[in-house]
């Protein structure tokens, strides 16, 4: 009888006391509780004028949030940030702090809080991508046992006071993680020192050459992404998702006028060669295009440098749609969208790769470990039953093909 053994290797999550506030480059294989917001500022010198809320509609930053009436702004003129609301949440600012703050805490509805003044520090295994109105911070994020979400804000550092946050849903549903998530994403500070820059902008009827990198508030992540420094990489880092199906990013360049633009992609490499061979990028002409374009890419190849998605005519509200997938981890970069002309001809890029069928499931542990680039780095591919000669004793007869033993009659 043949026995088999599964290993199963557990996850350790470390938590230290300090960390530097920036994101982790290597690759985390499971969500981790959040821990403080790592960083250290300044304190500040003087108090000013105290926060205040006005009513107000927000800009859209979100499809959800752009039918959105009635928000309100409410702007810490001291501590140097703003942020939206919906009209049923309420806030409770912190009263005017001392001339040398330690932390000042703003709550918004119980569910997020947002702490600005010094001396922050605290560490997570793996940070993901949050959105803001000015580009991306990274997060600890994590599934509480009650299934809320719960995030870990990192500190953003402003002139003179540092602002991080926790933030968390008031329960599982889906929706409440939306509307975390929009709030989230109307957060603008005064001169931020480590946030990206604003999206790219150009008069209509110039050359247009816009590039949206990953860290850009063009770039709009959902799910976990978690940064990933190569040195193959469009600017300081890229994005990974893990194989799944919980992961998707909108990039949203925002063009000037209609025409026909060339789109091109830009992937860094994976230092653990497990990226998919079968991403997919999706191509919306328009907000509401019905039957946008998927084109097939193969993230194992062309890493560093600029692949042509096609030529497209786009509107300005065009945007691309970068998912997770099943057979290996997606990442995402930088993405370039070049005017070529009024209206014309598009030309999409050849088909798809060849793939497994995508479902619901993921492979069984078998075919995981014999197929693939694991069954390769493992020697597995190739590998076929010997044939094998079994020494017996007198009376024993054994057939090596069936690996069955019989007495001898």
């Amino acid at each position: 009888m043949q026995t088999r053994a599964w290993l199963v290797l557990p996850v350790m999550l470390l938590l230290a006391a300090a960390c530097v506030p920036v994101p982790q480059g290597s690759l985390p294989p499971t969500s981790v509780p959040p821990g403080p917001a790592p960083t250290s500022v300044e304190t500040a010198a003087e108090s000013p004028p105290s926060p205040t809320v006005v009513a107000t509609i927000p800009a859209s930053a979100t499809p959800e949030q752009a039918a959105a009436d009635g928000w309100q702004t409410y702007t810490n003129t001291e501590a140097g940030f703003s942020v939206r609301y919906p009209p049923n949440w309420s806030l409770t600012p912190s009263p005017p702090s001392t001339p040398e703050p330690m932390m000042n805490v703003d709550v918004l509805e119980g569910h997020i809080e947002l702490q600005w003044g010094s001396g922050f520090g605290g560490a997570c295994y793996a940070y993901s991508a949050l959105h803001l109105a000015q580009g991306q911070i990274p997060a600890c994020f994590y599934v509480a046992p009650d299934g809320t979400y719960q995030w870990s804000l990192t500190s953003v550092k402003l002139p003179t006071v540092g602002v991080a946050g926790f933030a968390s849903t008031k329960d599982a549903e889906p929706a409440s993680a939306d509307v975390v998530l929009a709030i989230l994403a109307t957060l603008t500070f005064e001169a931020p020192e480590n946030l990206g820059t604003a999206a790219p902008t150009a008069a209509p009827g110039q050359a247009q050459d816009l590039v949206v990198d990953n860290a850009s508030a063009s770039f709009w992540p959902k799910g976990n992404w978690y940064f990933l420094v190569t040195g193959q990489q469009y600017g300081k880092d890229c994005y990974v998702a893990l194989p799944g199906l919980g992961a998707a990013a909108e990039v949203r360049p925002e063009l000037p006028e209609a025409g026909s633009y060339e789109v091109f992609a830009w992937w860094c490499g994976n230092p653990h060669a497990d990226q998919t061979g079968h991403g997919i990028i999706e191509v919306h002409r328009s907000a509401g295009d019905a039957a946008p374009q998927a084109v097939g890419v193969n993230y194992q190849a062309n890493a560093g440098q600029w692949q042509s998605l096609g030529v497209y005519n786009l509107q300005p509200d065009a945007f691309l749609t970068i998912k997770s997938v099943l057979d290996g981890r997606v990442v995402a970069d930088a993405f370039r969208f070049v005017y070529r002309s009024p209206a014309a001809a598009e030309a999409v890029p050849t088909s798809m790769p060849s793939g497994p069928a995508v479902s619901g499931n993921p492979p069984s542990p078998l075919p995981q470990v014999t197929s693939g680039d694991l069954a390769t780095r493992l020697a597995l591919a190739a590998w076929t039953s010997p044939s094998i000669t079994i020494p017996t004793a007198p009376g024993i007869c054994c057939v090596p093909a069936m690996v069955r033993c019989r007495r001898a009659t």
